[in-house]
């Protein structure tokens, strides 16, 4: 019987260590690399007077255990002209200030913030996510 209770305490053990070492090991990853654990399904960017562009309604889910902030992101615009449609013209990268909690799917930036230039020849065609900084 004591032969038992010590082999069952030793895996208890065992578990445990591997365990904590998985959670340490999840967690730097998702410090280090956000892109992973962020995603932007939904959004929105409009040419202002001027030319700048606001992107608004910027749905963001964070599927990791950290909180982040300040959102890197870069978007990907096409041309609307006759002469070369669908031809990648323009990259703008900005930075969406908003924090985002762990675990969360929630719509950011209703108001709206800059992001770069715009104008209503370009099309924003995709939204990548280029890093976010950890928020403790």
């Amino acid at each position: 019987m004591r032969i038992i209770n010590i082999f069952s305490i030793s895996l208890l053990i065992i578990v445990s260590l591997v365990n904590s070492s998985f959670s340490a090991d999840s967690r730097d990853s998702m410090i280090n690399n956000p892109a992973s654990y962020l995603e932007i399904p939904e959004w929105s960017i409009y040419s202002a007077w001027g030319g700048i562009g606001i992107i608004h309604n910027v749905k963001i889910i964070n599927t990791g255990d950290v909180e982040y902030k300040n959102i890197k992101v870069r978007v990907i615009y096409t041309t609307s002209t006759t002469s070369s449609p669908g031809t990648v013209i323009s990259q703008e990268t900005g930075v969406l200030p908003v924090t985002v909690p762990p675990h969360s799917s929630d719509l950011y930036l209703r108001e709206g913030a800059t992001l770069g230039s715009n104008s209503q020849f370009m099309n924003p065609i995709r939204i990548d996510i280029l890093g976010a900084e950890y928020n403790p």
